[in-house]
């Protein structure tokens, strides 16, 4: 092999600049699918994952709420004064996987490997609200969350 190289230096070269683009691709493709945030150089955390995704929720000034008669309707949350109050509130609230369905299309491989999709976060927990008739009402609710390797929580 080495005494290949040393013939034919340009041809090895020319090999080599082929050959790079797609290691570099392979290698992002590969991190991605992994859940690395290239952006942050890191691996976020399930809890990071959690913290930002419950962080999100209880800042909402609205909150979904699934009616017998009306469907699903938004009303005024009554937010938890911090996030440690929201999980000493609802302990074992919270999971992280690819596999939490939710009502979310289940995502493909090419997804991960792009980066679009890193993981679902599922949080179950009890939410206060100012119902129509003004009074607070609370349920115990479960969302879902699509997060980015870097995150983001998608809409």
């Amino acid at each position: 092999m080495l005494g290949t190289l040393k013939r034919h230096p340009i041809r090895s070269a020319i090999v080599c600049l082929i050959a790079l683009p797609f290691i570099v691709i392979a290698t992002r493709g590969t991190l991605n699918y992994s859940g690395y945030c290239i952006a942050e150089g890191q691996w976020l955390s399930d809890e990071e994952k959690i913290r930002r995704v419950v962080q999100r929720m209880i800042n909402r000034s609205q909150i979904p709420v699934a009616t017998t008669s009306r469907g699903v309707q938004f009303y005024d949350q009554v937010k938890y004064e911090s996030i440690d109050a929201f999980f000493a509130a609802n302990p074992n609230c919270c999971k992280v996987g690819s596999d939490l369905i939710g009502g979310y299309t289940p995502r493909g491989f090419m997804d991960r490997v792009h980066g679009i999709y890193g993981d679902r976060v599922e949080v179950t927990a009890k939410l206060t609200y100012i119902g129509s008739d003004g009074e607070e009402t609370s349920k115990t609710q479960t969302l879902y969350a699509e997060i980015t390797n870097c995150g983001d929580i998608k809409d």
